[in-house]
This record gives C-alpha cells, structure tokens and sequence, in this order.
C-alpha cells in the first residue's frame, strides 16, 4: 500500500462504503478510476491491496494467515507486535497513519 497515498485510499473507502454495495475487488477496482486512481502497472496488486485496506485485514493479512500467529497487538502504526506462542516479538509490519488502525479496529 506504501503507493498508494492513504487520502485515495480513503475516498475509494468512502465511495465503496456510500454505494451500499458488496465492496467486492471489481467495485473497488471502479470507484479507484472514479477517484482518478487510474490502473497502472500492477492493476491486481494494487486494487487487492486496496481491496484489503477496505474490506480485509489490510497490513495484518499476513500475520493472521500465520497459523502459528496467537495474538497481535498494534501500539501506533508502526507499532505492531506478534505472538507465535513464544512471546511477543516487534514486526516491519507499518500502517499509513493512525486512521488506518483506526479504520480496522472499526471494521
């Protein structure tokens, strides 16, 4: 997501969430045009990665697809910490902002 400037990020989120429909990678794909996002170079990875910020676990995907992963925690948005049952360790994981963390704790 670090190519994606988080003000897009949000008013695809806005736009997605406002039409009421099931924000699926294709609606999510659209409303990114409509913001003049525009698809260039790796359209997939980028409408799946807004696609995760808006609907998903957005950064955390990874760490919750961990089967060894038994907690995360998240202190600031570049804060955030795992446990794989041995304990808590620091991770590169980093969210935009705080409205980031803010936007996932809500969804």
């Amino acid at each position: 997501m670090s190519d994606v400037e988080p003000a897009l990020v949000e008013r695809v989120r806005r736009r997605v969430v406002e039409s009421g429909a099931v924000p699926t990678p294709g609606r999510v794909a659209a409303a990114f045009r409509q913001e003049g996002g525009g698809l260039r170079g790796d359209a997939a990875g980028v409408v799946a990665a807004l696609t995760s910020e808006i609907v998903g676990a957005g950064p955390l995907a990874g760490l919750l697809a961990d089967a060894a992963t038994t907690d995360v925690l998240v202190n600031a948005p570049d804060e955030v910490w795992v446990d794989r049952g041995e304990g808590l360790s620091r991770t590169t994981v980093r969210f935009a902002d705080e409205n980031a963390v803010r936007r996932l704790a809500q969804r």
